[in-house]
């Protein structure tokens, strides 16, 4: 454990090759993290509550994000994923209030639900903008709903992964996919509830 881990406001183990990190509820003054390249996956519901984090970067070989990484995390601003991660798991930025910038979700993700809950993003209410790749196959209730500030959903998936209901609830964005994909996502369940939002886009 770190001693003082209350007074800790930066924490950078990105080259440190450790395999866990423990006791991150008591670092509750961090303000930025940046997870090393040992951990394959975060500490379980790791920085939920965390009311000072602001910046999280999971390092280079996260595969999981796990339940409730950053759950009301109310001044998280920006995450930092990597071009590996498989998923993101249910609830690991809800409510995170201050979301204002995510990397792009990479080809490599292919779900973004849990086995338990879902509603991965929502209420992320000041996040305007999301990328998603080409691997994605499927995404949970009420991922995004509650963002109220998004304008773009860009999904690079031609073929329109499956997706919960009410996705999209109090989320006002254009849904952008691939060119020649609309008329697909347009007819497949649940995303035909926004049709009229779907915009053909070149990626």
């Amino acid at each position: 454990e770190f001693t003082d881990a209350d007074k800790i406001q930066i924490l950078d183990i990105s080259k440190l090759a450790t395999r866990g990190l423990y006791s991150t509820s008591k670092l509750t003054g961090v303000k930025e993290v940046y997870l090393g390249i040992g951990l394959t996956a975060p500490p379980y519901q790791g920085f939920m509550n965390n009311t000072s984090l602001e910046v999280l970067d999971i390092g280079p070989y996260i595969l999981n994000t796990d339940r409730m990484l950053c759950k009301g995390a109310t001044n998280l601003r920006k995450v930092i994923l990597n071009n590996v991660i498989t998923r993101i798991d249910a609830q690991a930025f809800m409510n995170c209030t201050s979301l204002t910038e995510i990397s792009d979700i990479p080809d490599t993700c292919t779900g973004i639900y849990g086995d338990y809950n879902n509603e991965v993003f929502r209420n992320c209410s000041s996040l305007k903008e999301i990328r998603i790749g080409s691997g994605i196959t499927k995404i949970g209730v009420w991922a995004f709903a509650g963002c109220t500030s998004m304008k773009s959903f860009y999904i690079k998936a031609t073929t329109p992964p499956t997706m919960g209901d009410n996705c999209f609830t109090n989320n006002p964005c254009n849904i952008y996919v691939p060119r020649g994909s609309g008329d697909a996502y347009k007819a497949a369940t649940n995303w035909s509830t926004y049709a009229d939002r779907i915009i053909e886009y070149d990626f």
